[in-house]
């Protein structure tokens, strides 16, 4: 693709107390963009498009521009700026096309992929495509509750897998649990 009437700039810019030289490169707007922001930004406001289908492709690069993996809870989709039912609308999109449980978190608007799903979303989306994402794969285990009875006590089971980051069997174990507990 070429560009022409391309144009580079220099400006000064001054920081507090510190000058700054800023180079500008611009380029003539290609109407493939334009189609773009009109379409996730109509009337300058951001919004999840109608039509958004959650490929493994877009999967992918939703996690590797605006996701980031946490050992403690899983899987983190940041969705700050779009409104409440958007966010819901990919949490359906999610849990329809990928029967994963998401949840969202209101105090910061964005999208939670508990730890049980984590290698399932690997599975979906695969191995990073680039060395300087990488990070965001690292589930090295924390510690292993392989042979691990729940924390419940009441229900014995045992732990089977190593990468269970839950010190509960289920969320059902973890939530009698928890309400025993907040008597």
């Amino acid at each position: 693709m070429k560009f022409i009437n391309s144009e580079l700039s220099f400006n000064t810019k001054i920081y507090s107390m510190n000058t700054c030289d800023a180079h500008t490169l611009c380029f003539p707007t290609h109407p493939v963009f334009t189609e773009l922001r009109d379409k996730w930004y109509p009337n300058g406001k951001k919004i999840i498009p109608k039509d958004l289908i959650i490929t493994p492709t877009v999967f992918l690069h939703w996690f590797l521009g605006d996701g980031n993996y946490n050992k403690s809870h899983g899987i983190t989709l940041c969705t700050d700026s779009f409104s409440e039912k958007d966010v819901l609308t990919l949490i359906n999109n999610l849990n329809k096309n990928y029967c994963i449980e998401s949840y969202h978190r209101k105090l910061t608007n964005r999208i939670i992929i508990p730890n049980r799903y984590v290698f399932e979303i690997f599975n979906i989306i695969g191995q990073s495509p680039v060395y300087c994402y990488l990070h965001k794969w690292d589930t090295s285990i924390i510690e292993s509750y392989f042979n691990r009875t729940c924390l419940n006590g009441e229900c014995a089971n045992k732990f089977n897998t190593l990468y269970n980051h839950q010190k509960h069997c289920s969320d059902k174990c973890y939530k009698r649990w928890w309400h025993k507990n907040r008597l």
